[in-house]
């Protein structure tokens, strides 16, 4: 019986019984049901695929707009408080 290499499927043996998960990098893992080749895990193959996002590896990167405050409070990256100011006499 010839092996075929299918992307993105882990499989993993645990308690005595063989599992197959679809795990594309930036997915959440996906159980595949059935054996493996059977028209049932295929069928879940596809839909895995199918659900998976192209760009899932480096998705766009998203800051909260909180983080970007001008406000007089707040203070410099380095997480230091500003030097306290002296007075000339």
């Amino acid at each position: 019986m010839a092996r075929i290499k299918l992307k993105f499927v882990n499989k993993v043996h645990r308690n005595g019984r063989t599992y197959f998960y679809f795990r594309k990098p930036g997915v959440k893992r996906m159980p595949l049901p059935g054996p493996a080749g059977s028209a049932e895990f295929m069928a879940a193959y596809q839909a895995a695929l199918d659900q998976a996002p192209e760009n899932a590896r480096y998705p766009a990167p998203s800051m909260p707009q909180s983080r970007h405050s001008t406000g007089a409070t707040s203070l410099p990256r380095t997480g230091r408080l500003p030097a306290r100011p002296t007075a000339i006499f």
